[in-house]
């Protein structure tokens, strides 16, 4: 399974890249998608889920929260993040249990309203991600779908895209914050 994980990790960095060059933001629940796809075709015995998580990361000293983020979990626990706007960030820390979160954080009077905040984010996301673990899945695009995929063709990081790939023309309209 290592070997998998590191292909799938490697798929990843393809997918960040892309992004990346093509300033993308705001598409995690297609990008998890796109790699859903790719682990159910290519790596049959994995079976990937949809897991929803709050995400920490510093940047130039200063804590940043994102409240609202989905990964793909492998069975071993493994999370996998396609999405640059967060992966880029070395020192990130992901979280999927909010109540481990809220523990970790100084909670005095001043910061409650943002830990509510930060909370109805988190659970927003928890439902697209129950959402979509049963199927109503979160492409938003299907041209960005088609073309991040003609792209890790294009790369040789995946072999000939499939047209039974789950979600390739499938559209929906879920809002996401990242």
């Amino acid at each position: 399974m290592d070997s998998q994980i590191k292909n799938i990790d490697l798929i990843a960095n393809y997918m960040c890249a892309y992004q990346k060059e093509h300033n993308i933001k705001g598409r995690c629940c297609d990008n998890v998608t796109i790699l859903y796809d790719i682990i159910k075709s290519t790596f049959k015995l994995l079976n990937p889920v949809f897991k929803n998580v709050v995400v920490s990361y510093i940047v130039n000293n200063t804590s940043y929260i994102c409240e609202g983020h989905i990964v793909i979990q492998l069975d071993n626990g493994c999370l996998i993040d396609p999405s640059y706007e967060i992966a880029k960030h070395k020192d990130s820390s992901y979280l999927d249990n909010f109540e481990t979160f809220r523990e970790m954080v100084e909670c005095n009077d001043a910061v409650k309203p943002l830990i509510n905040g930060i909370e109805k984010g988190f659970n927003r996301f928890k439902g697209y991600a129950k959402r979509m673990n049963n199927g109503a899945f979160g492409v938003s695009n299907s041209t960005y779908y088609n073309n991040l995929v003609k792209y890790l063709f294009d790369k040789g990081i995946i072999g000939m895209p499939k047209n039974d790939l789950q979600h390739l023309n499938y559209v929906t309209n879920i809002e996401t914050t990242s």
